[in-house]
């Protein structure tokens, strides 16, 4: 997941200082044809117009919203992912709502679809509350985040009711 993170993020990077569209950048650099197409089927599901990244928005007002795009392979060779995620920022109180997801994944042969379903939306989730809800505290000798009592809990949901699972 770190790898993940940081390799994306260092993309991103890369392709905003080239003011190059962040996916066809990916697609430029990867080598792997599997991979290239699952970023293409992703790309496609979301109806990803290219762009110069970073987006120059346009609306102002407290609603932000933007759309961001990951890539990873698992275990060298064995299953790729690509998701886009629509979401919907409030810039007075920060609160980032995820109000869509596309998932192209591709894990080869699939022997048990209702599994490989199970696998797909519970990423998203997972991946959705990493991000928006779950932290690791420490103090100066250990870490500090170590029990179900005081993990986060949230009653707004970050998933808007018009989430949809791929």
């Amino acid at each position: 997941m770190q790898n993940t993170y940081v390799n994306e993020c260092f993309i991103d990077e890369i392709a905003a200082a080239v003011g190059a569209d962040p996916v066809e950048y990916r697609l430029r650099h990867l080598k792997d044809e599997r991979g290239a197409e699952c970023i293409r089927a992703c790309a496609k599901l979301a109806g990803r117009q290219p762009r110069p990244s970073p987006s120059r928005s346009a609306n102002g007002g407290d609603r932000a919203t933007g759309r961001g795009f990951s890539y990873v392979f698992y275990d060298n060779s064995r299953t790729y992912v690509a998701m886009a995620c629509e979401v919907d920022v409030s810039r007075s109180t920060g609160r980032v709502r995820a109000t869509r997801f596309w998932v192209a994944h591709d894990c080869g042969l699939v022997v048990n679809p209702d599994g490989t379903k199970a696998q797909i939306e519970g990423s998203v989730i997972q991946t959705l509350s990493r991000t928006l809800l779950e932290e690791l505290t420490w103090d100066r000798s250990r870490v500090t985040s170590i029990d179900w009592k005081t993990y986060p809990k949230s009653s707004r949901s970050p998933l808007s009711r018009r989430s949809r699972s791929c």
